[in-house]
């Protein structure tokens, strides 16, 4: 794939991320809900604090994930998310890493991902961007995938197209389909509530 196409792809991605990042906060109404956030005890840890239409949780969480890019893949990421929580619907931003691995082909996956997400009701729809790198023995490949899918808060069912650095690894599909879920290790305390 020529340089120039390379280009072209990630900066539409980049272009595409970027909006959906900008409706997520353009929606999620940080700067009003904080206000209507009551006051828990300081040494309380509250998944999602606030009221039922303003709910909010920051926080680090595990995110195990199963994966079929022609072969199978099971994967452990530990990432950090940041989700919102109103009474018909949501919002969600995250930003992780982890690693993937075939247990039928012996490959390991280091990645990264981002991914934003948003819910009405039980309808909603993720857009990701990972990067991965795949190492089988000798060989080494590193893949960008956009990603698109369906969700609920924090359940994600994502296709992603790999785009190869390396056109010669065996073994590995361009479509991919994964499984994920999101489960909240440390929430943090939101340090925004009026006292």
């Amino acid at each position: 794939m020529p340089l120039l196409q390379v280009k072209y792809i990630l900066s539409s991605l980049f272009s595409l991320l970027s909006l959906f990042v900008g409706i997520n906060e353009a929606f999620s109404q940080a700067d009003s809900s904080r206000h209507l956030i009551p006051a828990y005890p300081e040494e309380s840890l509250h998944r999602l604090e606030g009221p039922p239409f303003a709910q909010l949780e920051k926080s680090i969480g595990l995110m195990p994930s199963i994966q079929t890019t022609g072969n199978l893949f099971v994967g452990m990421g530990i990432a950090r998310g940041r989700f919102m929580l109103g009474e018909g619907g949501g919002t969600a931003l995250g930003l992780g890493v982890g690693v993937d691995y075939s247990p039928t082909q012996h490959i390991w996956a280091p990645n990264f991902k981002l991914w934003t997400h948003g819910f009405a009701f039980l309808f909603g729809g993720n857009l990701g961007l990972s990067g991965i790198y795949y190492m089988d023995g000798q060989e080494r490949n590193f893949v960008l995938r956009p990603e698109v899918g369906l969700g609920y808060f924090k359940l994600y069912l994502n296709y992603g197209y790999n785009f190869f650095l390396n056109e010669d690894f065996d073994g590995l599909s361009r479509h991919n389909f994964s499984l994920s879920y999101y489960h909240t290790l440390l929430p943090f305390k939101n340090t925004n509530r009026k006292k």
